[in-house]
């Protein structure tokens, strides 16, 4: 599949419905996430979620796309009575930029369109996507936090901008990809649907007990955000990369909302804040590419097994194994 065909798939009206609607909703994510006086978001999903759009049409379609998601950051803004013009408009100016960066990154250096299907297509997405492109956008964004008014040192502010916006690529960007791109076909029988959905409430029930989302009592053994992996496992081994990209996401936009809160895993709660956003980041950036990685290796080899066996059953000569020992 190429980024014409995708063009193909997706007319220019649906498409930027789709923008609008995506962006939407991940800039409402952002504000549920957003810890209240807080002057900057704990994670900025709409960077993370423009990224995975953008790698999936052509670069003539971008100018559209990123109003399309102006519109629909400052729609969520305003219904949360929180767009200050100018501030506002400079500050997703920036993200925005930001995507559109890493995105041609993405597209120039890996495959196009971006499938996610190769480890180097993930190491494409911690170089640009984790570290680069939010690190350079972090010296505008601490810049604008100042001039905002903010109380804190310039390096406070850099740190915060790169971990909202590397944090949101590693947590959105894969499940928007592997989503659009369509790589990955399912036979949504019964019993698949009923699997996904024990994966889903396994999930979200070991990642709100860790994170201390709701009271669970005697069962207070379960904040460990570990106990969530072994349902990781399951959705990569069954669903692949999606199903783990999925699975992931629960996983750490659960994080993202308690320990800012000082709620949960006690070993975050035991930290000074500083180092707590700190240990958010890495655990959020490692919980969400680590099991990507080993999903993405899977299925090569499985991928791979296919081929030769595909290869074995139609040669027209005779393939045995033996051994020589």
């Amino acid at each position: 599949m190429t980024l014409s065909d995708t063009d193909s798939r997706w007319p220019a009206l649906r498409w930027i419905a789709a923008v609008v609607l995506s962006c939407f909703f991940a800039a409402t994510l952002g504000r549920v996430l957003w810890v209240s006086g807080a002057m900057l978001p704990v994670v900025w999903p709409v960077t993370g979620v423009l990224v995975g759009l953008l790698t999936q049409v052509p670069p003539r379609r971008w100018p559209a796309s990123m109003l399309a998601a102006a519109f629909a950051i400052t729609l969520a803004d305003v219904l949360f009575a929180a767009f200050h013009p100018p501030l506002s408009l400079a500050m997703f100016s920036v993200n925005i930029a930001l995507a559109a960066v890493v995105s041609w990154l993405l597209l120039r250096f890996t495959a196009s369109p971006y499938r996610l299907n190769a480890v180097t297509d993930i190491g494409g997405l911690i170089a640009f996507g984790l570290f680069l492109g939010p690190m350079a956008a972090a010296f505008v964004g601490a810049a604008l936090s100042l001039w905002a008014g903010g109380a804190g040192g310039y390096d406070h502010y850099w740190q915060r901008w790169w971990a909202a916006n590397s944090m949101s690529v590693a947590m959105f960007t894969p499940p928007v990809v592997l989503l659009l791109n369509r790589e990955t076909k399912f036979k949504w029988r019964w019993g698949r649907v009923l699997e996904a959905l024990l994966i889903g409430v396994g999930v979200t029930f070991i990642s709100g007990s860790a994170f201390g989302a709701w009271p669970i009592g005697s069962l207070a053994t379960l904040r460990f955000p570990m106990f969530a992996l072994p349902f990781c496992a399951w959705a990569g081994i069954r669903f692949g990369r999606q199903g783990t990209a999925w699975a992931v996401l629960c996983i750490t936009c659960f994080a993202c909302w308690a320990v800012p809160r000082q709620a949960g895993w006690h070993a975050f709660l035991q930290l000074p804040e500083q180092t707590r956003m700190s240990v958010l980041q890495g655990f959020t950036l490692i919980a969400s590419i680590t099991p990507l990685i080993l999903a993405t290796v899977f299925e090569s080899q499985a991928r791979s097994d296919h081929r030769f066996r595909t290869l074995v059953a139609h040669s027209p000569t005779v393939v045995f194994e033996t051994d020589t020992t």
